[in-house]
């Protein structure tokens, strides 16, 4: 589901690049058509010399069938072509007249003493911020001993690689929250993600997991166990989750960290 302005327009760039290569493969000159035909329960290529021949058609062989893969994709182009440049005019559109202040943004320009007037379900978006870096929470049971790698922002990591994404969260301003406790659905015990991140924008919550020790079978197992309860949950790599791996020939590197948050922050 797309649900703010950097999704969409990140599909609408998609979208032109798709439709820049297929306008590319119509230019193939041949004006040969291709046509498939069913036969029993198989189907199999013939070969027109053009669109308006409907008389003069050859049975292309499978051996032979390489030979026409441009030809292939001057018929595909043809018909997706109209489709594809369709949903990107109406991306463009959106991205051209939607409103993309939300309510919380709009709240601000009124006085607090307003907000607070219209009671519960109001609130700015400075008065969001402020509460969700206020809040608190059981830490994470004990695990292997207390958190021991310093970082910028003061808190306390498990790991160097956690170090990183610490201080590369704080360098771009993004509020997180260490090893907070998230319930998932229908789950009794709730988990532990590594980072949660407020989204800038959007002020959704996302969840940044560093899987570290995966030479390790057993660490690795639990990790995919973990992963999978997440996607049961509705939270995919990718969607909601970011998802980091390593191991000791495959570390993970702070240009890694830098270039993943741009991805999901545009930092």
């Amino acid at each position: 589901m797309l649900t703010n302005k950097t999704q969409i327009e990140t599909l609408a760039k998609k979208l032109s690049a798709r439709i820049a290569k297929l306008q590319k493969d119509q230019q193939y000159p041949d004006n040969a058509v291709i046509r498939v035909k069913k036969h029993g329960n198989h189907n199999y290529l013939y070969l027109r010399a053009s669109r308006k021949d409907d008389r003069k058609e050859h049975y292309i062989p499978v051996s032979d069938s390489k030979k026409y893969r441009a030809l292939a994709r001057k018929c595909y182009a043809k018909h997706m072509l109209p489709v594809l440049e369709r949903d990107l005019a109406v991306l463009e559109k959106l991205l051209s007249q939607y409103s993309w202040k939300n309510e919380l943004l709009l709240a601000d320009h009124f006085a607090p003493e307003l907000i607070g007037l219209c009671g519960a379900g109001f609130e700015s978006r400075q008065t969001y911020i402020r509460k969700w870096q206020a809040q608190t929470w059981t830490e994470r049971p004990a695990r292997g001993g207390p958190p021991s790698f310093p970082t910028k922002s003061g808190c306390m990591v498990r790991s160097k690689s956690e170090a990183f994404i610490a201080d590369a969260l704080f360098d771009h301003e993004l509020m997180f929250a260490y090893e907070k406790p998230l319930y998932l659905k229908g789950r009794k015990r709730p988990y532990f993600p590594d980072f949660t991140i407020l989204h800038p924008v959007t002020l959704e919550e996302l969840y940044w997991e560093h899987f570290g020790l995966m030479d390790d079978p057993e660490y690795s197992g639990w990790s995919s166990f973990k992963l999978m309860e997440y996607m049961r949950c509705g939270l995919y790599p990718g969607h909601g989750l970011i998802c980091t791996f390593e191991t000791l020939a495959n570390p993970l590197y702070p240009t890694d960290v830098e270039q993943i948050i741009r991805h999901f922050f545009g930092c």
